[in-house]
C-alpha cells in the first residue's frame, strides 16, 4: 500500500535532480507516442488505401478475349517461312488477321442466368476515334459502348443531366456520356456541357454526337482521372467500326463479395459456365481471361501491412531502449540512496 509519506519522499526524489527526471519522462513520453501514433497511421493508410482501390476499381471482374499465338506465313528471298504474331482473339483470312472477339452477348445471358455470385453482368465494347469539339480535338481515353445497366453495375451516378435509355440503347441512337474528367479537362471545373454536339472521327466517317449527361466522379486513387466518353453498346457496335456483330470486347460481372473466399468462388463460378459456353474441354486453355479488380487491393493491403508492421518495430525498439534507460536511472538513483535507505529501515 502506498503510503502518504512515500509519495512525499518520491517527489522530493524527482525534485532533486529535475533534469535527470524530465529526460526520463521525456523517453518514456516519445516512445509510447511513437508506437501510437505509428500504429494509427498504420491502419488510417490501410482504410485510405482500401476506400481508394474499392472506388477505382468498383469491385467488378472482368472477363476480356485472351491473347493467343497463331501461325502468319510470310514471304522471305527464297523461303516461306511461318511467325507467330499474337493478337487478341481472331482467324487468318489469306495474308491478313482478321479480329474476331472471343466474347459474345451471348455469354452475358449466359452468366447473367446461371451465375448467382454476380448482382448483374454487362458486355462492353471497346472504341477508339478522334474526337473533335468546334474544330478542336478534344484529348481523351477511349469510347465506350455499354447497355443502361452500366451504372447499376459501377455504382456510378449522374452528376449532370441523364443516362440514355434501354431504347435509344436499341436504336443505335447517337448520344454520349461523358466522365467528368474528361468534362473538366475540356469545359473546365463545375461546367456541364450537356447538349453540346462532339464529332467522332472513326474510319473516315465524321460522326455528330450529342452530349446527353455528365457522370459523377467516384474517387478513386489519388492523381487518377477518367477521361471516357460513354456510348450505347449498339451505337458502338453499329456506328464506330464494329460491323454490327455480337461480339464484346469486355464482360464485366458485378461482386458485391467482399472476403477473399466468396469472390475466388465467384471468379470459379464465372470460369465453369464460360468453359462450358465456349465447349472447352479439359486441359484446354481458355479463349479468355478473368481477373479480379480487388485482387491488387489485398496486395496493397499486404504492403501496408507489411510496413505498419516494420514501423511497429522500430517503435518498439525506441521504446524499449527508452525503458532499459529508465531503468538504469532508477538503478543509479537507489544505488546513491544505499546508506539513506538503510539508515531510515533501521530507524524504522
Amino acid at each position: 500500500m502506498l503510503r502518504p509519506v512515500n509519495l512525499w519522499f518520491a517527489l522530493l526524489g524527482l525534485g532533486s535532480s529535475k533534469l535527470r527526471s524530465a529526460l526520463t519522462t521525456l523517453g518514456v513520453i516519445i516512445g509510447v507516442a511513437a508506437v501510437i501514433v505509428i500504429v494509427s497511421l498504420g491502419d488510417g493508410l490501410r482504410r485510405s488505401t482500401q476506400q481508394q482501390m474499392e472506388a477505382f476499381s468498383h469491385g467488378i471482374v472482368e472477363i476480356r478475349p485472351a491473347y493467343r499465338m497463331m501461325p502468319f506465313m510470310v514471304e522471305s528471298p527464297g523461303a516461306v517461312r511461318a511467325v507467330e504474331v499474337e493478337v487478341v482473339g481472331g482467324k487468318m483470312s489469306g495474308d491478313r488477321i482478321v479480329q474476331q472477339p472471343a466474347l459474345a452477348m451471348e455469354d452475358v445471358a449466359a452468366l447473367r442466368q446461371l451465375a448467382t455470385s454476380a448482382s448483374a453482368v454487362i458486355g462492353q465494347v471497346e472504341a477508339y476515334g478522334q474526337v473533335f469539339y468546334r474544330g478542336q480535338q478534344v484529348p481523351m481515353g477511349q469510347i465506350v459502348g455499354v447497355p443502361p445497366e452500366y451504372l447499376q453495375v459501377y455504382r456510378m451516378e449522374i452528376r449532370y443531366g441523364r443516362f440514355f435509355t434501354a431504347e435509344e440503347e436499341a436504336n443505335a441512337a447517337p448520344v454520349v456520356v461523358l466522365e467528368e474528367g474528361l468534362v473538366t479537362q475540356v469545359w473546365g471545373e463545375g461546367a456541364n456541357p450537356v447538349g453540346e454536339v462532339l464529332r467522332i472521327f472513326v474510319n473516315g466517317v465524321t460522326q455528330n454526337f450529342e452530349i446527353i449527361g455528365v457522370l459523377g466522379s467516384p474517387g478513386g486513387m489519388m492523381g487518377y482521372t477518367q477521361r471516357a466518353m460513354v456510348t450505347p453498346l449498339r451505337t458502338a457496335q453499329l456506328r464506330l467500326s464494329q460491323g454490327g456483330s455480337g461480339g464484346v470486347g469486355l464482360i464485366t460481372a458485378r461482386v458485391d463479395a467482399r472476403d477473399t473466399a466468396s469472390r475466388r468462388f465467384a471468379v470459379a463460378q464465372i470460369n465453369t459456365i464460360l468453359r462450358a459456353r465456349h465447349g472447352l474441354t479439359e486441359g484446354t486453355p481458355e479463349d479468355y481471361y478473368i481477373y479480379d479488380t480487388l485482387q491488387f487491393s489485398e496486395e496493397s493491403q499486404r504492403i501496408v501491412q507489411v510496413i505498419t508492421l516494420v514501423l511497429s518495430l522500430i517503435a518498439g525498439i525506441s521504446l524499449v531502449v527508452g525503458s532499459i534507460g529508465l531503468m538504469n536511472i532508477m538503478l543509479v538513483s537507489v544505488s546513491e540512496r544505499t546508506y539513506e535507505i538503510g539508515l531510515r529501515r533501521a530507524l524504522g
